[in-house]
């Protein structure tokens, strides 16, 4: 189907298992109803994978067909709680709620010999001074649907929280061309313990370390 992700989907409520936005969001006039579509027709707990331009980056500003620019903090919106968070009432009434549960910050080809051994310790430290550091962000929103799962949310993470894990593809950290056919690995820069875990379960989203 080919319609308008501006406009109502033509798509029935909680009917989709995943839906997943490649370099799309950039591109939208109203993000505002593309979110309130997408969790309208996702399951309960169901996944909304969306990959954009690092805001502040030559990706982001360069095309002229891009009408906003996203970082992380952009889509703490969709979380419970954030206004109260942040301070500002304006964004209470918003009710198409999201978990942020992963938030992939993918460092630049040109930053690579930053963040290799020994210098890795510094140079992770001064990535977030540095114009073009980032090129590309990945975040998995997990769909809240339950008055229960807000209100847990609520009492476990503040709204305006959300667990950047800094990565880097692995031919690029390496130098070396991705072999044909191959799928593309990650390098992860960072540790962090972090998650969600819903009323009734143990488990919760965690990062993995790697020196690569």
């Amino acid at each position: 189907m080919v319609f308008d992700l501006t406009k109502p989907w033509p798509l029935k409520d909680n009917s989709m298992g995943h839906v997943r936005a490649n370099h799309v969001l950039e591109h939208l006039a109203d993000p505002m109803t593309f979110f309130k579509e997408a969790w309208r027709v996702l399951v309960p707990n169901g996944y909304l994978l969306v990959t954009v331009p690092y805001g502040p980056s030559s990706g982001g500003f360069c095309d002229v067909t891009h009408l906003r620019y996203w970082i992380p903090g952009t889509f703490c919106f969709l979380q419970p709680g954030y206004g109260d968070s942040v301070f500002n009432p304006q964004h209470d009434g918003w009710k198409e709620f999201f978990s942020i549960e992963t938030m992939l910050q993918r460092v630049d080809v040109r930053m690579r010999r930053l963040i290799k051994w020994p210098f890795r310790w510094i140079g992770l430290r001064i990535l977030g001074s540095l114009w073009d550091a980032y090129n590309e962000i990945s975040t998995g929103l997990r769909a809240l649907k339950s008055k229960e799962e807000v209100e847990h949310f609520k009492k476990n993470r503040p709204g305006n929280a959300v667990p950047i894990l800094r990565v880097m593809h692995r031919h690029e950290y390496e130098n070396r061309p991705l072999e044909p056919g191959k799928q593309v690995e990650l390098v992860h820069l960072d540790t962090y313990e972090f998650g969600f875990s819903a009323p009734g379960e143990k488990q919760g989203i965690g990062g993995n370390n790697g020196k690569g």
